[in-house]
């Protein structure tokens, strides 16, 4: 159960066993079924995620209709991070797309961690590091590619979205309409034949 978040962080950083166990001590699992919810806008955040196995989505509802922000998979650590960090309501929903199992650490946890080891410091860096790169890359994609671009750079470098994810969720997170989305596959499958 605690193979691959382990495995996880020693990409990041090096774990003493000591830090090991104690990082499994904090870890709480949760299953949940498709379709439930993880965070609804306005609440706090208080915990970080990693997928032992499902599909999570953010996204934010605007003028009453969702707007996908973001999809994560297993073996994908998650948050609102904002909220989390801040201790402030956020703006999320995050919702399951499938059966998932979770492994959490809750903000208490996390901050004992830290003053245990340096390791767990530099974890929490470097994955600060990591996503605020993932936004910024996705924030600038949105203003400046075409949405051809886009579909194409999500076809190749994250092909599990294009597999797992239903198309009109697809299209709003490239900020397109469906049927948008239904012309740019057609030309690409169109281009491979």
């Amino acid at each position: 159960m605690y193979d691959k978040i382990l495995a996880y962080y020693s990409n990041l950083t090096t774990l003493s066993h000591n830090d090991e166990k104690a990082l499994i001590s904090k870890l709480k699992v949760i299953n949940l079924k498709k379709r439930e919810s993880i965070l609804k806008e306005d609440q706090i955040c208080d915990y970080v995620y990693f997928i032992n196995s499902g599909i999570v989505r953010f996204y934010q509802v605007v003028n009453g209709e969702e707007k996908t922000l973001e999809f994560f998979f297993a073996d994908d650590y998650f948050s609102s991070y904002e909220s989390f960090l801040t201790r402030k309501p956020g703006n999320l929903n995050i919702d399951t797309l499938t059966d998932t199992e979770l492994l959490v650490l809750s903000y208490e946890d996390v901050q004992e961690l830290y003053k245990l080891s340096a390791s767990f410091t530099t974890f929490g860096r470097k994955i600060s590091e990591m996503y605020f790169s993932k936004y910024i890359k996705k924030y600038t994609s949105l203003l400046v590619k075409s949405p051809k671009r886009r579909y194409l750079e999500l076809h190749k470098n994250r092909p599990k979205v294009i597999q797992y994810i239903p198309s009109y969720m697809i299209a709003s997170y490239l900020g397109i309409k469906p049927e948008t989305l239904s012309r740019l596959k057609k030309e690409v499958l169109c281009s491979y034949n």
